[in-house]
C-alpha cells in the first residue's frame, strides 16, 4: 500500500490481534491488523491517526540519530581487545566474523554491499553479538578465575550463560554464570560484575552485609561502578 505522506506501507495480518496497530521499522510504517478487518479500513485508520503516526515517525528518526552506526575500517573496543570492521571480495549480502589464533577479531562484509543500509547495519550488530558469544569463554572465564584467586574465594565453576539481559548470576551450588555481553564492557565494569557475583558466594542476598563485602572486593568503588554501569551503552543496534 502506498500513502502520499508515509510512502510504502507494509501490511501484516495477525490472527491473534483484535484491532489495527502500527509502528515504524527501518524507516517504513508497518501496519498490523486482524484477519476479519477489511483492507480498505487501513486508509481510514491512517487518516484518523495521522498526527500520532507522524509523532511516532519523528520519535523513530530521533532514536535512529542517537543510535549506534557502523563504518568500514571502524574499530570497536571490547574487553581485552577490539573488533575491526573490514570488507572482503566476496558474494553480495555476506556478513561474517572471525577471531584468529592471536585473539584479533574481525567483522567482514562483502565489498559489493552498502554498509549504510539498515539491513547491513543490523547484520553487523548480529555478527558482533555472535563473535562475543564465541570469544567470551576464552577471555572472561580465565579473567574471572584470576579475580577469584586474588580475593580468596573458590566458586564451584565459572561458566558463560546463554542470556543477554542478566549480566551475572551466582547459583545456590556456587556456580558463577557470566553473560557474553560483558565482552562489550571496559575492564573496570567487567571486574565489578564478577566481584558482585563472587560476593554472593558468601552472602546470597543484597543486604548491607553483602554490599559491604562487594565494596571491599571493588576497592571501595561499588557505588561509583554501579552508576557507571547504569550509564553504559552497548555498541549494538539492539541489545
Amino acid at each position: 500500500m502506498l500513502d502520499k505522506e508515509f510512502g510504502e506501507i507494509s501490511i501484516s495480518i495477525r490472527s491473534n490481534m483484535k484491532r489495527i496497530t502500527a509502528r515504524w521499522r527501518n524507516d517504513r510504517l508497518v501496519v498490523n491488523m486482524p484477519p476479519f478487518v477489511p483492507l480498505n479500513s487501513i486508509a481510514s485508520f491512517i487518516n484518523e491517526n495521522r498526527d500520532t503516526l507522524r509523532a511516532l515517525r519523528n520519535k523513530a528518526l530521533e532514536k535512529a540519530r542517537c543510535s549506534v552506526s557502523y563504518e568500514l575500517e571502524q574499530r570497536i573496543p571490547c574487553f581485552k581487545g577490539e573488533v575491526h570492521i573490514t570488507s572482503i571480495e566476496y558474494k553480495p549480502n555476506f556478513t561474517g566474523y572471525k577471531r584468529d589464533k592471536d585473539g584479533n577479531m574481525f567483522i567482514f562484509i562483502s565489498s559489493r554491499d552498502d554498509i549504510s543500509t539498515s539491513t547491513k547495519q543490523n547484520a553487523i550488530s548480529s555478527a558482533l553479538k555472535a563473535l562475543m558469544k564465541r570469544t567470551a569463554p576464552h577471555v572472561l572465564i580465565p579473567y574471572a578465575w584470576e579475580i577469584a584467586k586474588e580475593i580468596g574465594v573458590s566458586p564451584k565453576e565459572i561458566v558463560i550463560g546463554r542470556g543477554a539481559k542478566k549480566l551475572g548470576h551466582c547459583t545456590s551450588k556456587g556456580v558463577i554464570q557470566l553473560s557474553f555481553m560483558l565482552m562489550f564492557m571496559p575492564e573496570e565494569l567487567v571486574r565489578y560484575i564478577i566481584c558482585h557475583e563472587l560476593a554472593h558466594l558468601t552472602v546470597m542476598n543484597h543486604s548491607p552485609q553483602f554490599h559491604a563485602l562487594c565494596n571491599t572486593y571493588c576497592n571501595g568503588k561499588e557505588k561509583a561502578l554501579e552508576q557507571m554501569l547504569k550509564g553504559f551503552r552497548y555498541p549494538l543496534l539492539e541489545r
